[in-house]
C-alpha cells in the first residue's frame, strides 16, 4: 500500500459508518453516479441550498452527491470543457 492509498484509508476511517456506505454505494454505482451529476454546472447558489437541505436532513447520499456534482462541475471548467 502507497502512501496515497494509506492517506485515503485513514479520511474513510474518520467518516462516520453511514457516510462511509454512501461513498463505498457511490464508487460501485460510479457509472450511475456521473450519469445524474451530468450536464449544467449548477449555480453556486443553488448548491449551497440543496447542501443546507441535505445537511437538515441528514441525508448522506444527497450530501455526496452535491460534493460530487461540485467537484466534477469544477474539473470541467478548469479543463475548458463546456457541457449543454
Amino acid at each position: 500500500m502507497d502512501a496515497t492509498e494509506n492517506e485515503l484509508i485513514q479520511k474513510l476511517n474518520k467518516l462516520s459508518p453511514e457516510m462511509r456506505e454512501v461513498i463505498f454505494w457511490m464508487t460501485d454505482n460510479i457509472d450511475f453516479v456521473s450519469r445524474i451529476c451530468r450536464g449544467k454546472a449548477m449555480p453556486k447558489e443553488n448548491w449551497e441550498k440543496y447542501m443546507e437541505l441535505a445537511i437538515i436532513k441528514g441525508d448522506n447520499l444527497g450530501i455526496a452527491l452535491l460534493v460530487f456534482k461540485h467537484m466534477k462541475d469544477k474539473a470541467e471548467r478548469e479543463s475548458g470543457v463546456k457541457k449543454k
